[in-house]
């Protein structure tokens, strides 16, 4: 082999070692980086939009994790002074177990002039004021801010037709009761004479001219229910109809309490139970007649029932009116001995 070839290949194979030398060296040298952790708080449970945070320690946890891009933008914890700056802060949006939080994307300093129903209202949504009762708002029940309500239509014309309670707009959320814009500390009713809540500009028109058609009022609706009504609207014929059924139904009952007394069918308390097999007495008996000579008196008939079996006997009533028939004359002897 030549030297010149040798010399080449010693300075390629130095060359290669250095560069494996240095690799390894980077890759020592940025490991402990990589793998730095760091501590940011977690939601211990569900939290809700809206809710503020009293005691952080009992709604969040710390959660060790390695230093990412996550990690820089969540709220990291390295000192007991850094629980202090969450608490008293509102949610702007609602967490599940393990989620993570940054202070200033997903909390909001209650004290911020910007903040309250600000921040709960939707982007391209419109604030618009209901005016209600306990009455109309479910006794401040469907008041209550971040819940969810119906909003029910109503107009009382001149007839029932034209009186309608229709469903006018669904699954509404709810930004303040009067002024108050965070639920109370119990969680329960807050009556209202004002109620916000955020809807679409289109939306917002249609409530605005409700309003001087006739009455609205609120139905709450369960936290996470999203389904739609099957009915949207009623008017006053509806009503009539809905009575005429119910006497219907009671007529039948009636109906069938009768013929149950009468053994036309053997139901009892609502039990259908078999009918009654048909007697054939009365087909077997032949009706019974008997005519005697009119001459000798006045005719007279006579229809016997007993349960389902009947009978007519023709009969004379003589001139003294006493009956010429031996069986009629045995129950009227009876009768008169009575």
């Amino acid at each position: 082999m030549k030297p010149k070839t040798m010399i080449l290949m010693v300075v390629a194979v130095v060359c290669g070692l250095g560069a494996s030398y240095m690799t390894s060296q980077l890759l020592a040298n940025r490991a402990p980086a990589e793998s730095e952790k760091v501590k940011m708080i977690v939601a211990r449970k569900t939290l809700n939009l809206g809710e503020a945070v009293k005691n952080p320690q009992d709604m969040f946890e710390i959660k060790e994790v390695t230093k990412g891009e996550n990690a820089m933008k969540a709220y990291l914890v390295e000192k007991d002074e850094d629980w202090a700056k969450v608490k008293g802060r509102i949610l702007k949006r609602s967490l599940r177990v393990g989620d993570w939080i940054s202070l200033d994307d997903d909390t909001q300093d209650p004290k911020d002039p910007l903040g309250g129903m600000n921040v709960h209202l939707p982007l391209g949504f419109r604030a618009v004021g209901i005016r209600v009762n306990n009455e109309t708002n479910a006794s401040g029940f469907a008041c209550t801010p971040l819940s969810r309500v119906d909003i029910v239509h109503t107009i009382r014309r001149g007839t029932d037709k034209d009186s309608t309670a229709k469903v006018l707009l669904e699954n509404v959320l709810v930004l303040a009761a009067d002024v108050a814009t965070t639920r109370n500390e119990t969680g329960g009713a807050m009556p209202a004479s004002v109620v916000t809540v955020a809807l679409t500009p289109e939306d917002c028109l249609k409530v605005n001219l409700a309003k001087e058609m006739g009455t609205m009022s609120l139905l709450l609706r369960k936290f996470g229910d999203t389904a739609s009504s099957k009915i949207k609207g009623v008017n006053g014929l509806d009503l009539e109809s809905r009575d005429a059924k119910n006497e219907s139904e009671d007529s039948s009952v009636e109906e069938k309490t009768t013929a149950t007394s009468t053994g036309s069918t053997n139901s009892i308390a609502g039990l259908n139970l078999p009918a009654f097999p048909a007697s054939k007495h009365k087909e077997e008996q032949p009706e019974i007649k008997i005519v005697k000579d009119e001459s000798k008196g006045k005719v007279h008939r006579l229809r016997i029932t007993n349960g389902d079996q009947e009978k007519e006997i023709v009969y004379l009533l003589d001139t003294n009116h006493r009956v010429m028939i031996e069986e009629i004359k045995r129950t009227e002897l009876k009768k008169d001995d009575n």
